[in-house]
């Protein structure tokens, strides 16, 4: 007992600490890395089948959605994965609340598509900005949950479902194009990876 012991309490938090967060940042990496990869595949399969306006039109309907989310998702994570206490009656609380945001994100996102259209003269942009509303109902919840997974260290599951329903979503993002290439189908992409990785992480 002694100074000893006072110094291996004091340190081992602190490596347990670094341990989570080399293990998160290795982790993250990784499906950030497999995610981009897909992502190069998608983008140089769809290029050649969907002119240049309809990607205006589809950066138009995604830029709206990411400044929503952003604005919805804002903190919700963050408590997730830091608060001192998570339990059953705070988590539903959070989740309710997540899907109470969802609402007013997808809502907002739908009244939006014409006018945002508008704003930057993309009269394509408006179906797919009201079809990728799905991805801002689930964003929240996906954030919420996302920030639960860090915090119970389930670092590897995450990333492997990221990958995983990355790859699903370009799939059948794919294959959507191929049917009917346009705008309004290079959203089915990301709204099926976000509504997926959703689901996997309710489960």
């Amino acid at each position: 007992s002694g100074p000893a012991d006072a110094r291996r309490e004091m340190t081992a938090p602190s490596g347990s600490r670094f341990r989570t967060l080399a293990s998160y940042t290795a982790w993250w990496l990784a499906a950030q890395i497999g995610t981009a990869l897909l992502q190069f595949g998608y983008a140089a399969v769809t290029s050649r089948l969907v002119p240049a306006v309809g990607f205006g039109a589809y950066a138009v309907a995604m830029s709206l959605m990411a400044l929503v989310t952003l604005i919805a998702t804002g903190g919700l994570g963050q408590a997730a994965a830091r608060t001192p206490e998570l339990h059953r009656g705070k988590l539903s609380f959070l989740v309710l609340l997540a899907s109470g945001l969802g609402f007013v994100a997808a809502l907002v996102t739908s009244l939006l598509a014409k006018p945002w259209a508008v704003l930057w003269d993309a009269p394509d942009a408006v179906n797919p900005t009201r079809l990728i509303a799905l991805s801002a109902f689930v964003a929240p919840l996906s954030a919420l949950l996302l920030g639960v997974q860090r915090r119970i260290g389930g670092f590897r599951a995450l990333a492997v479902s990221m990958v995983a329903t990355s790859a699903a979503g370009m799939a059948i993002g794919v294959v959507a194009v191929l049917h009917s290439p346009g705008p309004v189908t290079l959203v089915v992409s990301p709204v099926i990876m976000t509504v997926l990785l959703t689901v996997i992480l309710l489960i």
